[in-house]
């Protein structure tokens, strides 16, 4: 006796399928579930800190100008003292309204990724902020090497911008703020170093928070760029991580940021740069005395991003290499 099992067997093997595509289905949407209740979560805890926030500064601005009204006939210098309290309010709550505004644009704003060259996205803006590092008595360095990221120029360019100037705006004279292009394993992007910046680990979890960070100024801004410049991150599919600096000779400890992007599958074809000159402009210096040339080498090791050659004399032949930095 003989008996074909083969029909029973299919039937089995697809209705085990069909399971399978089902079980799938209800774990993703699941997920999907789960997002968008985690999503939901955050927006109404960023509005109840909104809403907190917005009305310190407009009760401070209620409160002064009712003050003003109720006492017409106080002393000049009294009132001047609190109508500077009403503008410094109003400026507050007009920073917040700013950077909510900012913050719901960084949600809407399109994500179109594409490869991009870590030291041309660095380059620009660490360069135009020179003059500003220089005249706050700070040293603002970049350190840039080969390598890409998957990303959008056009959000990577405002992320980078919400970290420097929010460093920045921590930063005391003397400090310095060190940004270098970095490879890992599977990703690639930035670390943001800043020296001294004293740091519990309190204030460092609440750094990448809505609200939370603390403010580098507390009259003008309001802590939201660290945490804007994070999304912002996320939504290219990275992530941006806030740890502690070891203290290092001559600077206490810090505050470390690194901004990680995906690699990209297909990274755009690089012209290798020259071995003597790296990535980095070549600047030379024709100088005899040591001493000088000593000087010098200092001034541009802090101001960074630059190949310094020292030399006697003027040599017959110089062989400086150009480097193309994409503008966007």
């Amino acid at each position: 006796v003989s008996l074909d099992l083969t029909e029973r067997m299919q039937a089995l093997q697809q209705a085990h399928q069909a399971q399978l595509a089902a079980e799938r289905e209800a774990l993703a949407a699941r997920h999907e579930q789960l997002r968008q209740q985690a999503q939901r979560d955050a927006h109404a805890q960023l509005l109840a800190r909104a809403s907190h926030e917005l009305r310190t500064p407009l009760n401070a601005v209620l409160g002064m100008a009712r003050l003003l009204l109720e006492r017409p006939d106080a002393p000049v210098d009294q009132r001047r003292r609190q109508a500077r309290h009403v503008v410094a309010a109003g400026e507050h709550l007009l920073a917040l309204v700013d950077d909510l505004l900012e913050l719901s644009d960084a949600q809407a704003q399109p994500v179109r990724t594409m490869p991009v060259v870590l030291a041309d996205w660095a380059w620009p803006e660490v360069q135009a902020l020179q003059p500003l590092a220089q005249a706050r008595g700070m040293h603002l360095q970049l350190r840039t090497g080969p390598g890409q990221a998957q990303g959008d120029p056009a959000l990577l360019q405002r992320a980078l911008h919400l970290l420097l100037h929010e460093l920045m705006g921590r930063a005391a004279a003397g400090s310095r703020l060190r940004v270098a292009t970095r490879l890992w394993p599977e990703a690639a992007g930035l670390e943001l170093q800043l020296q001294p910046l004293a740091l519990d680990d309190a204030a460092l979890d609440g750094l990448l928070v809505p609200f939370s960070g603390g403010a580098a100024d507390q009259e003008h801004h309001t802590g939201m760029r660290l945490a804007i410049a994070h999304m912002l991150v996320q939504r290219m599919g990275g992530q941006l991580a806030a740890r502690h600096a070891p203290a290092e000779e001559g600077l206490g400890a810090g505050l470390l940021l690194e901004l990680q992007l995906p690699l990209p599958a297909h990274p755009e074809p690089q012209a290798e740069p020259s071995p003597q000159s790296g990535a980095l402009p070549v600047v030379l210096y024709i100088e005899d005395n040591p001493v000088n040339a000593l000087i010098v080498r200092e001034l541009v090791e802090r101001r960074g991003g630059l190949d310094l050659r020292v030399s006697p004399m003027a040599p017959a032949a110089w062989p400086v290499p150009t480097t193309t930095h994409a503008a966007w």
